[in-house]
């Protein structure tokens, strides 16, 4: 099996770190106050986020599988400390159908085949 990392690339691992800097912005000027499980996850997010500048591994089918799950994970962690409200209920419906039509990519293609764009 081929590396898959072979490059970096900076403008999409920024788009992971402008997630975090926007998060915290929000809780340095007290506009926004999560729970230790949505901060969790608001982590795992950025995170996701950032890997995707990992070449190839941000244009395969594992990282839309694992960025799919991340925002299902993020909506539902939301719904569940904060309760039901349309934007994380949102996260969570596309997350699952992300996750389901990635899963279904995977059975079929293969999981570390890139994702056509």
């Amino acid at each position: 099996m081929p590396s898959q990392l072979s490059s970096v690339a900076p403008k999409e691992v920024a788009g992971g770190v402008v997630v975090v800097l926007v998060a915290v912005a929000l809780v340095a000027f007290d506009y926004y106050q999560p729970s230790l499980p949505v901060a969790a996850s608001i982590v795992l997010l950025a995170g996701v986020t950032a890997v995707s500048g990992l070449k190839p591994f941000g244009d395969t089918v594992a990282y839309h599988l694992l960025q799919a799950g991340a925002f299902a994970v993020y909506g539902l962690v939301v719904v569940v400390t904060e309760g039901l409200s349309v934007l994380p209920a949102l996260f969570v419906v596309v997350g699952l159908v992300g996750v389901s039509n990635y899963a279904w990519k995977a059975a079929r293609r293969g999981i570390w085949r890139t994702v056509g764009r």
